[in-house]
Formats: C-alpha cells, sequence, structure tokens
C-alpha cells in the first residue's frame, strides 16, 4: 500500500473493535482529504494482502477486527456470495424461456 494508505492503517490500529470505530469524516479530516478519497484508501488498504489486519466499516465508522468480528464478518461474505450465486444460476437456468436466449458474439467481428 502507498503512504496516505499506510498512514490511514496505522490510525486504524489505534481503533480495535467495533466498538471503538472513528468517524469516517473525522479520519478523512485527519487525513486532509474527502470521504470519497478516504474510501479509496481503505479498499486498497483492505486488499493489500501484506496487512496483518482487517479494516471493517459500521455505522460508527471504521475500525480493525477482532477475531471474534472477523468470523462473523467472513460469514456473512460467504452468505452473501452464495445468495449472489444461486441467483446467477437461477438466471442461467432461465436463459431460453421467455424469448432470451445465447447468443456468441463473433471473435473476428468484435475481437472477443
Amino acid at each position: 500500500m502507498h503512504g496516505t494508505a499506510e498512514m490511514i492503517y496505522n490510525e486504524l490500529k489505534e481503533h480495535v473493535g467495533r466498538e471503538n470505530a472513528i468517524r469516517a469524516e473525522e479520519l478523512a479530516e485527519m487525513f486532509g482529504m474527502g470521504e470519497r478519497q478516504l474510501r479509496d484508501n481503505i479498499r486498497e488498504i483492505r486488499r493489500d494482502v501484506e496487512a496483518e489486519s482487517v479494516v471493517a466499516s459500521c455505522n460508527q465508522g471504521y475500525y480493525i477486527c477482532t477475531r471474534e468480528e472477523l468470523a462473523k464478518a467472513n460469514e456473512r461474505l460467504y452468505s452473501q456470495a452464495l445468495s449472489l450465486m444461486k441467483t446467477v444460476h437461477a438466471n442461467e437456468k432461465k436463459i431460453g424461456k421467455s424469448g432470451q436466449i445465447k447468443m456468441r458474439l463473433d471473435e473476428e467481428l468484435f475481437g472477443n
């Protein structure tokens, strides 16, 4: 992760557990940026496989997860992913019904 994201990450290490979350507005102001920029930095931190801690968010703001919070978060993510895959599976079965068809675009014409 780059400099600003690393500084944000280091600040978040002082906010472990949901009950210690720091508001997004406060964190953004601390680093002289808007909330959109903050979210971009948080995304970078979350995707950095070298980071030893996981950044979470809630209505109260951002924080570093405890082990228990991480386990619960992963359960929710697995559940959401499974739900999405079930929807994709159902959509795939519906293709061909109600006049919908699968079509493959010509690779020469469209460069796919």
